[in-house]
């Protein structure tokens, strides 16, 4: 007599179960036994994946940067003629080209004038360190032996300890210098990635029509018809804040270098190429970067010249007051449209998560999320305040 065969889904859920823990278990003891050659592993198949898409995210980070420029120059200058209206493909070539060349014209300049300044300073300035330790103290102790009460030497324990910790700081920058000599093949890696990059910008900015519209099919694709557009419309707006923000702080900072360094040049102050770059770099941080690149420049000029200290610290609060009250609000204009509080909030977030990355970044992400947080917020309170009208009329009308 032929029996069937009788599954127990009880038990077989539960032999299941014990399957994948007891193999769950097993890999993970065996992941656990080999966490070396596993990192190895997960960074070798990273730095291929890197290598593969680094050309392409540099296309993109390029033509974010640049697409702004080719947009002003395509619509407001080549599209206004009748001549170029006819023929918009040739008006978009013409216009990336002449961003391309302005922007390569303008790092050229950079490589050729700027950058042997910036090591002269540098080498002149590690070169000098020590003999202009001596000649500050020796200033700094007549300076307080005229001041009865306060004694030189107290005073010269404090700056001998401020000037140690910056010379343990500072006394890596050969060695340094010399590890970025000796990496010269990544160098030309990453060069060659950037050139390639340069020709995917040019692709991207050419075709960013076809793009948009591929990026707009998936968009339909993943959530539907219906939230598409409000999905694309939101995308827009923070690409909207991020342009105007980063492109925006990146020329404000950029200009500000520039003018820092022209305006040492008139005064013939020393390492006008390190302090320009010094200002120019933490000027991208809001609020707090100029501050913070105060404290370098000025102890530079300190070890250097401290009779030109103070006019190097007046001239950049003077250059400061020119950003902050012209500038700066000439260029960002009320780019993340935030307040001031909000702004440090996301600056010491964003530092704590990302270092200096993250306190420039920070401002435009936090930005993007308040955005649609308050928007979220003021939508219910505007369901809920229509519906304690509607209920209140209805107890007046009993």
């Amino acid at each position: 007599m032929n029996k069937k065969f009788f599954v127990d889904k009880k038990y077989l859920k539960i032999s299941l179960y014990a399957f994948v823990v007891l193999a769950l278990l097993i890999i993970l003891e065996k992941a656990t036994g080999n966490v070396g050659s596993f990192f190895s592993t997960a960074g070798a198949i990273k730095n291929s994946i890197l290598s593969v898409v680094s050309p392409f995210l540099w296309g993109l980070f390029f033509a974010f940067f640049l697409n702004p420029i080719v947009r002003f120059l395509e619509n407001k200058i080549f599209l206004k003629t009748a001549y170029f209206q006819k023929r918009k493909k040739f008006s978009r070539n013409i216009s990336i080209i002449i961003t391309f060349a302005a922007v390569i014209g303008f790092i050229s300049w950079i490589i050729i004038y700027f950058v042997p300044e910036l090591f002269d300073s540098i080498n002149n300035f590690v070169i000098n360190l020590n003999k202009n330790i001596s000649s500050l103290q020796t200033f700094y102790r007549n300076f307080f032996d005229q001041i009865e009460a306060i004694d030189s030497a107290d005073a010269l324990k404090v700056l001998n300890a401020i000037y140690n910790y910056f010379i343990g700081r500072t006394a890596d920058i050969p060695q340094i210098t010399a590890l970025l000599l000796d990496r010269t093949i990544y160098t030309i890696t990453i060069a060659i990635q950037i050139f390639v990059g340069v020709f995917i910008a040019f692709y991207m900015l050419s075709e960013k029509e076809h793009f948009a519209q591929r990026a707009k099919e998936i968009t339909v694709v993943l959530f539907g018809s219906k939230r598409a557009d409000g999905v694309i419309k939101d995308a827009g707006r923070i690409q909207n804040i991020f342009e105007t923000f980063v492109i925006g702080k990146s020329l404000d900072s950029t200009i500000i270098g520039i003018i820092c360094f022209i305006a040492m040049t008139l005064l013939d102050l020393p390492y006008k190429g390190i302090i320009s770059v010094i200002v120019g770099v933490t000027n991208m941080i809001p609020y707090f970067g100029p501050f913070i690149g105060y404290i370098p420049s000025t102890l530079i000029m300190l070890l250097s010249d401290p009779t030109k200290a103070g006019i190097t610290l007046l001239t950049l609060i003077i250059i400061q007051i020119f950003d902050g009250n012209y500038l700066g609000p000439k260029i960002l204009g009320a780019s993340v449209g935030i307040s001031p509080v909000w702004i440090i909030f996301s600056i010491v977030v964003g530092g704590a998560v990302a270092g200096p990355i993250g306190m420039f970044l920070g401002v435009p992400i936090f930005a993007s999320i308040r955005l649609f947080i308050v928007e979220f917020i003021d939508k219910k309170y505007d369901s809920i305040s229509q519906n304690t009208e509607i209920e209140n009329s209805q107890n007046n009308e009993i």
